[in-house]
């Protein structure tokens, strides 16, 4: 199919306009595949929100998600296990996407960024107990940035309690930017407190991988940036392994910070 409008869809509703989500559980698929000129947000549970009213509660994705052929937008591709976006005012808790909620990824083509959560993209307010157990795979060509995370793109100076990441990750990609991969964050730059926090999934970056700028690769978090915020960490951990056989730099004179 040739989309070429705006693409938001969700398991339950593409968009939890002002609402309290609870006990909403997707067990169905979703798998796409065409060329989408437009802005493209999917998510297992939840399409996308960018209010302020919205709580999540008792909320889990327990089916796969599949997204292949072309991103031609310039705006950001976001693909989410359980949501793409929550503007909400929590607490937040209990949300999963299962071991049933594989995520597969493969765009011969995408022009803009592109996020894959095992969550969600953006997540406000405080949340407890939100875990990921689906394996990630990404594929194909991206001439942006490639970001990959178990829970949510960026921390963003709340308190998280119990938040896990158990999903394997792969990546087989050429990519044009920046490839950041972490179980908890991509990027922990703004703050915040996090109890009890894990990951135990496996990353593999393979062979053909290549990546036309620096790779930033954490077990629970990608790139770490303290400088401008406060963090405090209280028995977190990680045990997933981390294995990188792709190329970095190759665009530039840069060399990866793996």
């Amino acid at each position: 199919a040739h989309n070429k409008g705006v693409l938001h869809l969700g398991g339950i509703t593409s968009d939890p306009y002002c609402a309290t989500m609870q006990n909403m559980t997707n067990n169905g698929a979703i798998s796409l595949n065409g060329i989408y000129d437009g802005a493209v947000k999917i998510a297992g549970c939840f399409g996308y929100h960018d209010k302020e009213l919205l709580i999540l509660k008792n909320c889990t994705n327990n089916a796969p998600i599949t997204v292949l052929g072309e991103a031609n937008s310039t705006t950001a591709t976001y693909v989410g296990g359980v949501c793409v976006a929550v503007q909400g005012k929590g607490p937040h808790s209990n949300i999963y996407n299962t071991e049933k909620g594989d995520i597969l990824v493969n765009l011969s083509k995408a022009v803009a960024n592109v996020t894959v959560a095992g969550i969600t993209n953006k997540f406000q307010d405080h949340s407890n107990d939100v875990v990921n157990n689906g394996d990630i795979t990404v594929k194909g060509n991206y001439d942006g940035s490639l970001y990959i995370t178990g829970f949510c793109y960026a921390s963003n100076n709340y308190t998280r309690a119990r938040h896990g990441n158990t999903g394997n990750f792969l990546v087989d990609a050429k990519i044009g930017g920046t490839l950041c991969v972490g179980g908890m964050y991509c990027y922990g730059q703004y703050g915040g407190t996090f109890t009890e926090c894990f990951n135990t999934g496996n990353y593999t970056i393979s062979e053909n991988t290549e990546i036309g700028k620096g790779a930033y690769i954490g077990g629970m978090i990608g790139y770490f940036n303290a400088t401008y915020a406060t963090y405090a960490y209280k028995n977190c951990y990680n045990s997933g392994n981390i294995s990188f056989k792709g190329k970095a730099g190759i665009s530039t004179e840069e060399v990866a910070d793996t």
